[in-house]
């Protein structure tokens, strides 16, 4: 009896001292699928105007980054980016769009990626968010 008490101590003893390895942090790097987006408009001290609510994306786009790249389908638009923390620097290859823009990631997990995107609102007096929501295809 001694001897099963203390073959299950070392074991429970053992089996408490195995190092689990850490999931690894999430990557940008692979393939998104749009699903929703969502519209919030402030006034210029930030109190809401408006908020869209999620609304589905109809066109399923694609968004597939490489660690230097985003290529957009189906409209084949590819930009390079580069990240500082959660800011994303995207600039367009095609000459004839030259102006970047930054994206910042609200959500970043295995399966899901918020993208936002502030800009000031055309009236000149206050801002809107929109929110990209995407899901991991590969």
């Amino acid at each position: 009896m001694i001897r099963i008490t203390l073959f299950l101590w070392l074991y429970l003893l053992t089996s408490a001292c195995q190092k689990h390895s850490p999931t690894p942090a999430p990557t940008l790097e692979g393939t998104w699928l749009a699903t929703f987006t969502e519209t919030n408009q402030y006034t210029a001290d930030g109190i809401l105007l408006s908020q869209s609510g999620l609304v589905a994306v109809p066109n399923s786009d694609l968004y597939k980054f490489t660690t230097t790249t985003l290529t957009v389908t189906p409209f084949v638009i590819t930009y390079n980016y580069t990240r500082e923390g959660d800011a994303l620097t995207l600039r367009p290859t095609d000459p004839s769009l030259t102006i970047p823009f930054i994206r910042t990631i609200v959500t970043l997990t295995q399966t899901d990626l918020v993208l936002q995107d502030k800009r000031a609102s055309t009236q000149g007096t206050g801002y809107t968010i929109s929110l990209m929501h995407l899901v991991r295809r590969s």
